[in-house]
């Protein structure tokens, strides 16, 4: 079941879909004309004018699965001109600092594989109607990323170092379901892959674009170190629904997530450090999409 308001037409130069999750959309959908939403199994769709574009921003919950289910539907009610992937992500060049942005010329789902006795080995993943073979790097549209440029050109990126100014970097985008926070991962991304930067729904944007012949682009502003000094172990403070659902497992719950958070203070601290990144990381997005979206 799905709840929609009465989704306005508009005459348009093209239709442009932006992906991401809540914390990634919450800035963009104040920029958005006369925006409708649209509820659904597979995400929440506020869509609106922006300058001359119908754009339609699409919130999904983390992961590929999650970010598949939304590109399919918004493919199959909305038939958008441009994918488009903006959010945060863990620097994995160590030249990269946070408030920096990544444009990917290419994009890898690292964690498509087979675990061998010699290690794991990457495989990629076939794509439909395609013949057997299987895609391990799915490139960009080059138009896309160099326009991605020319508007990072244009925007003030703010950082975290009051020395500089935030960089755009082009390069490969690593995209899998896990959140790195371990430098031995960092170093293998990096040697393995020459990643720029690592993230969760990257490689669903570009599998599902390549699917359907759709060009797309993602984008992705550096939040983190993604290594052991700006990792927070946060499971302990995740509720799953495997351990129930009422007012006991409720308050299990938070009996867990109070004990967790005073034997370790320091994920309080990293949290907040990793938050402020990421919000950084937002208005340096929000800004790009300006810049970015006249010249689509």
């Amino acid at each position: 079941m799905y709840q929609s308001t009465n989704l306005p037409v508009y005459q348009t130069m093209s239709v442009i879909a932006v992906l991401g999750i809540a914390s990634e959309i919450r800035l963009l959908r104040q920029r958005l004309d006369v925006p409708s939403v649209e509820t659904t199994p597979a995400g929440t769709f506020w869509r609106g004018r922006w300058g001359q574009h119908e754009v339609i921003l699409a919130q999904c919950a983390i992961g590929k699965v999650n970010a598949t289910m939304a590109l399919q539907w918004l493919i199959d009610r909305h038939a958008p001109d441009v994918l488009l992937n903006f959010g945060s992500s863990g620097a994995i060049a160590p030249q990269l600092r946070v408030g920096d942005v990544v444009i990917a010329d290419r994009v890898v789902p690292y964690d498509e594989g087979v675990f061998l006795e010699r290690g794991f080995v990457t495989t990629g993943n076939e794509l439909p109607n395609r013949g057997r073979v299987h895609w391990r790097v799915f490139p960009a549209d080059p138009r896309l990323v160099h326009l991605a440029q020319k508007a990072t050109g244009r925007a003030k990126l703010a950082s975290s170092d009051g020395n500089r100014p935030g960089r755009a970097w082009v390069g490969t985008i690593a995209s899998g379901d896990q959140v790195v926070f371990a430098d031995d991962q960092k170093r293998w991304l990096h040697e393995t892959f020459g990643a720029l930067a690592v993230e969760n729904e990257g490689a669903a944007v570009a599998q599902v674009a390549a699917a359907h012949g759709l060009p797309w682009l993602v984008l992705r502003g550096i939040s983190d170190t993604a290594d052991a000094h700006a990792a927070f172990d946060y499971t302990p403070l995740l509720r799953y629904a495997d351990e129930g659902t009422g007012w006991l497992a409720w308050l299990r719950y938070q009996a867990h997530r109070v004990i967790h958070l005073l034997r370790h203070p320091e994920t309080r601290t990293n949290w907040h450090r990793f938050d402020a990144g990421v919000r950084l990381v937002n208005t340096n997005v929000a800004a790009l999409l300006e810049h970015l979206l006249p010249l689509l």
